[in-house]
């Protein structure tokens, strides 16, 4: 008969397990989404050659950059968006 002890260390192990496995699915699915939103501000900061431009490692890592990235894609698209919403209103 296994003890409350083991019991406890098994429910421990088990618990690890499954965070670890929902880490990795979740990694699976955000890379796709980073390197679009990486691939995006590539696109806007090739219109900027005054910027800086990292590889994708070094992008993922580095917070601050993650955040200058979405908050460039971010403005871009609201700004296409206000531009198509004036052109369909317009015409």
């Amino acid at each position: 008969m296994i003890g409350v002890k083991q019991q406890r260390t098994n429910t421990r192990k088990m618990k690890i397990k499954i965070v670890n496995t929902l880490r990795a699915t979740l990694g699976v699915v955000l890379v796709p989404i980073f390197f679009g939103l990486f691939i995006a501000d590539r696109f806007i900061l090739a219109l900027m050659p005054w910027m800086e431009s990292t590889r994708f490692k070094n992008w993922l890592t580095n917070t601050e950059m993650f955040m200058m990235s979405f908050l460039r894609v971010f403005v871009v698209s609201i700004i296409v968006v206000c531009y198509n919403l004036l052109i369909f209103i317009l015409s």
